[in-house]
């Protein structure tokens, strides 16, 4: 699971030299920290496919195909 805050303001100078409270930048004016938990995963597909088709006399034919798959899947647990 991941967690994060989606009441964070951006960046800001102002902020770090006293000029601004932190606060005041948040999008949800008068809340604090705002916990968002997710679970991250992630998954990749790389295929080959290959095919060959021949006629013979007579309208006669023959197919072949071959596929090679690979799956990658990754799951990503950060726990605080």
């Amino acid at each position: 699971m991941r967690s994060r805050d989606i009441n964070q303001g951006p960046l800001s100078a102002d902020v770090a030299g006293g000029k601004i409270t932190a606060a005041s930048l948040r999008p949800y004016k008068g809340w604090g920290r705002i916990s968002h938990r997710e679970q991250s995963y992630s998954s990749v597909y790389h295929g080959l496919q290959i095919g060959l088709n021949r006629r013979f006399h007579a309208g006669l034919g023959s197919v072949t195909s071959a596929r090679s798959p690979r799956t990658m899947q990754l799951s990503l647990r950060v726990t605080f």
